[in-house]
């Protein structure tokens, strides 16, 4: 899911977590950089972050929920498999007596055609073990994150819904559902849904993200920062909390502490596009143009298609002077996404 700030480069913020919900950001760029021009700049997107489902990187779990129709739009596919759908841990163990449980012999043949792709037959044999024992909260779960893969929210809700019943100590259901509610915009429901299973478990590192995630959306991003800061005490090697906590740090302009941490996303996963962007964003707004030049050379080179790379690219080339190369860049992104106006607008000042 992409998002979109108040400034001019386009901030990308991932999300990851567990399966699929995303993110992007964007920072404030300087009112004047380097031999840039001042109208140029006060025209930058910018974008936020992400979620995670993904982070979400299941999530890599972002900061807003606002879907964008420009810049962003063309990478709507990837936002979708950026959403975070959870699955229960599998306990293999349990197949040992399936024949006398019939409820875990479903299951664990449901559990095989969710990873085969069959997602119909998979939500067939969850019934299946339901039928045979209601109190089934995994069974619920995993029923909600196939509902997910075959785009149907509605039915996914539901089955989060009864997965509490069953077990209302069920952290993951908890979890789950409050994710489903970041993806569809629906914040405070979110958010209380990521409390509660940190309630149930103080050392949920994704509940803590998300949680950050659901602050960053509505603009809170100083209680965001303790909600990160809280996922990595848990976990100091967490991909999700370090790229998202880059970002809000960039939203706050204090792009030196930014620079740090999207340094330690970057060197826990080195093909994480939003990594760089992010931090080339930072380096931007520093005024340091030839490591923002690299970092986005870099994110161009993980993935080509990027339309936020070549975006902000454009600004940074600009900066340094290098107006034909900017133009360049913005006419790639309009070959991409011909509608986008903000990259006619920035083709403009050109």
């Amino acid at each position: 899911m992409k998002v979109m700030n108040h400034s001019g480069l386009r901030l990308l913020s991932i999300t990851t977590l567990l399966a699929s919900l995303t993110g992007t950001l964007i920072g404030t760029l300087p009112s004047q950089a380097n031999g840039s021009n001042s109208a140029f700049d006060s025209n930058l997107p910018n974008v936020r972050p992400a979620d995670p489902f993904e982070a979400v990187i299941l999530p890599v779990m972002p900061s807003g929920s606002e879907a964008s129709s420009d810049v962003n739009g063309a990478d709507e596919a990837e936002t979708d498999e950026m959403m975070p759908i959870i699955t229960p841990e599998v306990d293999m163990d349990l197949t040992v007596d399936s024949q006398a449980v019939p409820a875990v012999d479903s299951y664990n043949r449901g559990v095989n055609l969710y990873q085969q792709g069959e997602y119909a037959l998979a939500i067939a044999e969850f019934s299946t073990a339901i039928a045979a024992n209601s109190t089934y909260a995994e069974a619920y779960v995993f029923r909600a994150a196939t509902a997910l893969k075959l785009n149907d929210p509605a039915a996914a809700m539901t089955n989060y819904l009864m997965a509490i019943e069953a077990n209302p100590n069920y952290a993951l259901a908890y979890f789950s559902k409050g994710a489903l509610f970041y993806k569809k915009g629906e914040m405070a429901a979110a958010m209380d849904d990521f409390k509660q299973a940190i309630a149930l478990d103080a050392s949920y590192a994704e509940a803590h993200d998300y949680l950050g995630l659901t602050s960053s959306a509505i603009g809170d991003y100083t209680s965001a920062l303790d909600n990160y800061d809280k996922a990595l005490q848990i976990n100091p090697d967490y991909f999700p909390a370090l790229l998202h906590l880059g970002v809000a740090l960039i939203e706050l302009k204090n792009f030196d502490s930014a620079v740090t941490q999207l340094t330690a996303a970057i060197d826990r996963d080195r093909d994480s596009v939003e990594a760089y962007l992010n931090r080339g964003v930072a380096y931007y707004h520093l005024g340091t143009f030839p490591s923002a030049l690299k970092d986005l050379n870099e994110a161009i080179e993980i993935n080509p298609q990027s339309s936020e790379a070549y975006f902000n690219r454009s600004y940074v080339l600009s900066a340094m002077g290098r107006r034909r190369d900017a133009l360049a860049d913005i006419n790639r992104v309009l070959t991409r996404q011909p509608n986008s106006v903000k990259a006619y607008l920035a083709r403009g000042t050109l």
